[in-house]
This record gives structure tokens, sequence and C-alpha cells, in this order.
């Protein structure tokens, strides 16, 4: 096992690969070149991606909560203040966009403008992949709460349940909106919102504190495999009998996916490669970053579609995407101005 108290490279490095992942979402490489790979890439491997965070995230701010440690308010700015930073970014990308829209003479309402963006900031993320921060911001207050008042032997059991109850309006949603009273919680406009926070930001936060408790039951390496081998035959086959029998709105949340992700973190802590803290710590800058910046690259490159015609495939834009992004972020890793660190950490 890893020892807690040193940083674990293998889930630096892997946090990197998670964050092209993202990319991939949003740019949606593969299928210009075969349909069934492109599902495959963008609906199902890219699944572990951002619930991945939230489980590190949890496996140590949990972790230390249960160990006594008053980590709440250092740990809630770091992430407000990194959160600030790049919506202030995006946000004046947005009111850039906005004055565009005006001076061509379309019609644009300030005050809907800036009360969408208060909500984005509060609730719904301040940019589309934005969504995590709200979520996970909401998800330390809930944990410190139910901790707070004795109750953090109830949280892997709350949050499996609440999981449960998400996979109902997800996967198995044929199903799901069948049942009296979450059918129509499924239903509402506003499911989605909910789901990311509660449904998804919660359960995989406190999926990292499960996985700190499996460590020692699961302690052998051949175990540790098995259970990863288990957890990724339960996702493809999952998947699989969903597509089947169209149970599903979407199959981002998963009963395998759970399994699969306490197992990769698992492996990854059993496995902390302290020989590649050099490339770990650059990993640590390219992940944040990519994660951070990439739908900025992905502007610049709707701006050169919109007023020089030239566009590029789905896979071109995931590769230049991840290429620009990676030289960016080796760039600020070499840089030792406070601002600019201040982007990834």
């Amino acid at each position: 096992m890893s020892d807690k108290k040193t940083r674990n490279c293998s889930i630096d490095v892997f946090r990197y690969l998670c964050a092209i992942l993202v990319v991939a979402i949003h740019t949606s490489p593969f299928y210009d070149i075969n349909e069934n790979l492109g599902y495959i890439f963008n609906s199902v491997i890219t699944r572990i991606a951002v619930p991945f965070f939230f489980a590190v995230a949890g496996y140590y701010y949990i972790g230390k909560l249960a160990d006594g440690k008053k980590v709440f308010g250092q740990y809630v700015l770091r992430l407000v203040r990194l959160y600030g930073i790049w919506t202030a970014i995006y946000y004046l990308k947005d009111v850039f966009f906005l004055l565009l829209d005006m001076v061509s003479g379309e019609s644009v309402s300030i005050g809907a403008f800036v009360r969408e963006k208060v909500v984005g900031f509060l609730i719904t993320g301040s940019a589309d992949h934005f969504w995590y921060f709200p979520a996970l911001i909401i998800s330390v207050m809930l944990v410190t709460l139910i901790h707070k008042f004795g109750g953090i032997r109830l949280l892997i059991p709350l949050s499996i349940v609440v999981y449960i109850i998400g996979l109902f309006g997800t996967s198995y949603y044929s199903v799901g909106v069948q049942i009296p009273l979450l059918g129509d919680l499924y239903s509402w406009e506003n499911f989605n919102v909910l789901r990311r926070i509660l449904f998804m930001g919660f359960p995989f936060f406190v999926s990292g504190y499960f996985v700190r408790k499996l460590e020692p039951v699961i302690s052998s390496a051949g175990a540790s495999y098995g259970l990863l081998a288990a957890g990724l035959v339960m996702f493809v086959g999952e998947i699989t009998l969903i597509n089947i029998f169209e149970l599903s709105t979407n199959i981002i949340i998963t009963a395998g996916l759970y399994v699969l992700l306490c197992a990769v973190l698992l492996t990854l802590l059993r496995h902390p490669m302290p020989k590649l803290s050099g490339c770990a710590a650059l990993m640590r800058v390219e992940a944040n970053f990519t994660y951070y910046s990439h739908p900025l690259v992905l502007v610049g490159f709707d701006l050169i579609d919109k007023f020089v015609g030239v566009s590029v495939t789905g896979t071109l834009l995931f590769v230049l995407t991840a290429a620009i992004t990676f030289l960016l972020g080796f760039i600020i890793s070499k840089c030792n101005n406070k601002f600019i660190r201040s982007l990834v950490s």
C-alpha cells in the first residue's frame, strides 16, 4: 500500500489521462473514422474521467476529516479561489461575445445575462465543464456537515443509496420514470443539475473514502487485480445490456462504473511509482490546465472556422486541442510567475 503522507505519482498521471478524456467528451473524436469506435471511446471509456477527480478528492479530504484534521476552511477557500480565477476568464470571454452581439444589432438582455452568470457560478457551473466546482464544493460542505454531527459512518451507505436513486434517473430511466415520486423527479426539467451535484458529485466524492476503507481489506495484489477485472467486466456488460434493452436516457453513471472506479483507484494506490515524481509533477499541472482551459482552445477553432472557413474533423480537433493545452501547460510548469502558477494550483 502507498504511504498516505507521500504524493502518489500514478494518480497524478492518471488524472492527466482523465483530463484528456474530458477533452474527448467535448470534441467527439473517432466518429469520423468509425461509428462504433467513436461510441466506445466517447460514451464508454470517457465515463470514468470526472468521477475519478471526485473520488481522488474524497479519498484525501474525507480521510483527513476522519483523522480529526480541520481542513474545511483551507480546502474550500482554495477551490473557490481557483474557481473564481477561471470563472473570471470565461466570463470575460462571454462578455466579449455579448458585446459582439450588441454591436451586430442582436437583441440582448443584460439582466438575463447577469442572472445566468450568477446562477452559473453558484449552482450549474460558470462554464459547461465547470459544473464540477459547485458539485465538489457542495459535496465537501455536505460531508463536513454530516461529519460534524457524528454521522461519518453513514456516509458510505447514504452515498450508495443516493447513487442508486441516480441510476434510475439515467441508465435505468425507463424503469425509474415509472416509480411514484421518483418518476416526477426524473422528469423534472432541472434534474440534470441535481443529478450532477447530488447523484454524481456527492457519491463519487464519498467513493474515495470508501476506497480508503477498502484498502486494508483488499490488501493483496491478486485481490485488487481481481476487483479491477470484475469491475471492467461489469462495466462493459452492464452498458451492453442497457443498450440492448434500451433502458437509458444516457449511460453517464452505471453500477459498473462505481465498481470500476473504486478498483482503478485501489490499483493506483497500490502502485504509487515514486520514481516518476518528476513526470508526476508535470502531469499535475497538465491535468489541471487541460481540464480548465480546453474549451477556450475549442472557441479558437470555432472562430477560425467562422471567419476563415477552415474546419477540422473531430479526431483532428481532439489531437490538436490536447497538443495545444499540453504545450501551454508545459510552459506554465516552467514559469515562476505567481499569478500564472495560480491558474493550476
